[in-house]
């Protein structure tokens, strides 16, 4: 799945710092206005999909991620926080804001799911991979500390091409489901071991239409719809005797809208202050045009 030449955790670490400290104007604004007034609360630690894309892709060619943060304070100084930038609770115990370029979702340490539920012994800031659903996901960084932290061999994961499950228990087993079906598509991706279990497992658990409707009530962009059933998208996607060929590559190329594609290298924006998060969605368009809006395609349902 990588995209680029051969690198190190070292080497993502240094581009990882290099990227938060950049001067485009969205990640100056998003490093003032949320990075800065975050770590006045507590420690700062990034997890999950920003760092992949980054890892996948390098900092030139990387997507318009969304970006994880977890915070080193208790909560109620976070709901504060939240309210002061005019973010809102998700049902999974953290908070959501969408500024103009990223959708920024923030947790206190003690009140990440993972922890709560008793799936994750959560003591220490390395512990915080543990916590992410997908394998491609689990891996964090200290925004204080500059430090990294991932899954055993995790260069090795994305390089592998083979997308597998880190941890198994979460609060919406179809949410996951569904991204998983997106994310073998759009990442041309071969299910693993446990991925593909639990694909098989809970696929026909629900009619292909109720997952059609998650889809299209969670995202713009649908992928699933190319298909007129379950057992169309197991034999295309998971048996690959078609998706191959034809899937991944026209999918990401021809549909995806700009917020999706591979940008240039920065994106003009301004954090506004106390901005809903619903406020700078973009409309819905006319009937035609609606699957080619972006939301949230690279989200993370915790």
């Amino acid at each position: 799945m990588l995209k680029r030449e051969e690198a190190s955790l070292s080497d993502l670490r240094s581009e990882i710092r290099e990227f938060l400290n950049s001067e485009n104007p969205a990640m100056r604004s998003l490093r003032q206005d949320i990075l800065e007034r975050l770590s006045q609360l507590g420690k700062v630690y990034v997890i999950g999909g920003l760092i992949r894309d980054l890892a996948i892709f390098g900092i030139e060619n990387r997507p318009i991620s969304d970006v994880d943060l977890v915070v080193r304070c208790n909560k109620g100084a976070l709901s504060k926080f939240a309210s002061s930038v005019g973010a809102s609770e998700n049902r999974f115990g953290g908070f959501g804001l969408r500024t103009k370029s990223y959708r920024v979702d923030f947790w206190a340490f003690t009140n990440t799911w993972a922890k709560t539920a008793g799936h994750v012994n959560l003591t220490k800031a390395s512990d915080l991979w543990k916590t992410t659903f997908f394998d491609w996901d689990a891996v964090v960084f200290g925004y204080e500390e500059n430090e990294i932290w991932a899954i055993d061999r995790y260069l090795d994961k994305l390089k592998s091409g083979y997308l597998d499950i880190n941890l198994l228990p979460n609060p919406s087993p179809l949410g996951s489901l569904v991204r998983s079906l997106r994310r073998l598509m759009m990442w041309d991706a071969k299910p693993k071991g446990r991925l593909r279990h639990f694909i098989e497992e809970n696929l026909h658990s629900h009619s292909w239409q109720e997952i059609l409707d998650v889809e299209g009530n969670a995202f713009h962009v649908r992928f699933l719809d190319e298909f007129g059933s379950a057992d169309e998208y197991l034999h295309a996607v998971m048996k690959r005797s078609v998706f191959r060929n034809i899937g991944a590559h026209v999918r990401r190329q021809d549909r995806l809208p700009g917020m999706e594609q591979l940008p240039e290298r920065w994106r003009e924006t301004s954090f506004a202050d106390k901005v809903n998060r619903n406020t700078t969605v973009p409309a819905k368009p006319k009937k035609k045009a609606s699957r080619y809006l972006a939301k949230d395609l690279f989200g993370n349902m915790r």
